[in-house]
């Protein structure tokens, strides 16, 4: 199914009762490493919401006296990630196209009836030209509907507020790491770099830059709220197709929110207070995030 820098998923099947399964495999050339991969591996089996990938069972299988792999069985999610959800919503189903009002052809509609008449010409060329400028207005209007926007930030907010209740930061959060199941309902996944915060405070800078937060990046102690950072920028990506740098973009033009608003409102008809919803995920202070 894929291969990552942790690991190859594979798709498997189960003999009794043919169910498709999603199998991670990791492998490890050290027994020690991987026995104690082993058992934090073993503690996503107890969660059980909605919204969190359903884990059935972990295993460690002995390749060779040199290499083993962990094996983390896990629910199939056919509908793919919400990546390719992101990109399909906002990529031109025939990729981009540019309009030209160059001469037509000599064997064009246009040239033979210009050869007959020169109003039948000019007729028939503003109607290629207003049906070519609406193909393109149509291509440039591609965009995520609010509606799923909604669905998809509850979907997830209730995942991960189901992780946090259990002590557990996930600290990859990104559109890769959440999978759309048969009946297209989101599922985080994926909890390779999670870790249990309890009352401490973590240090370990992990993840994936573009949703890493401000203490995270800057090496700081962190908690589960670093989620809460990268959710915003998932919004934000749904928002506009991009994951954004938020560091480089607010140097860049420290309007960023209010120009993405304007343009977002206009646009695409967005409700403002999704954008401020954004905004506040982000925000540089952990305590800000709702």
């Amino acid at each position: 199914m894929g291969r990552g820098s942790e690991g190859q998923v594979l798709l498997a099947e189960h003999k009794k009762t043919h169910e498709e399964y999603a199998i991670k495999r990791m492998e490890w050339t050290s027994f020690e490493d991987a026995n104690l991969h082993l058992q934090e591996a073993h503690r996503l089996k107890h969660l059980d919401h909605k919204n969190i990938l359903r884990y059935h069972s972990v295993f460690l299988h002995k390749y060779s006296a040199d290499t083993q792999f962990v094996c983390i069985c896990f629910e199939y999610c056919p509908g793919g990630d919400l990546q390719k959800a992101i990109t399909k919503a906002w990529s031109s189903s025939n990729g981009s196209q540019s309009f030209s009002s160059s001469p037509s052809s000599p064997s064009s509609p246009v040239h033979s009836a210009a050869a007959n008449g020169g109003q039948q010409a000019i007729a028939l060329n503003q109607q290629n030209q207003a049906q070519a400028y609406s193909q393109i207005h149509q291509q440039q209007q591609r965009y995520m509907k609010e509606d799923d926007i909604l669905r998809y930030m509850i979907e997830i907010g209730e995942g991960l507020a189901y992780l946090h209740d259990q002590n557990i930061a996930h600290r990859d959060l990104k559109p890769q790491n959440v999978l759309i199941s048969k009946d297209g309902s989101l599922k985080i996944g994926d909890f390779g770099i999670s870790r249990e915060v309890g009352t401490s405070l973590v240090k370990t800078q992990c993840g994936t830059p573009n949703y890493m937060s401000w203490e995270m990046l800057n090496k700081e102690p962190y908690d589960e709220t670093t989620d809460l950072y990268s959710l915003g920028i998932i919004l934000l990506q749904l928002l506009t197709g991009k994951a954004p740098m938020m560091s480089v973009e607010m140097s860049k033009n420290p309007q960023f929110f209010q120009d993405l608003e304007r343009e977002s409102v206009r646009r695409y008809h967005y409700s403002p207070e999704l954008i401020h919803l954004a905004r506040k995920l982000v925000s540089l202070n952990p305590s800000e995030r709702p």
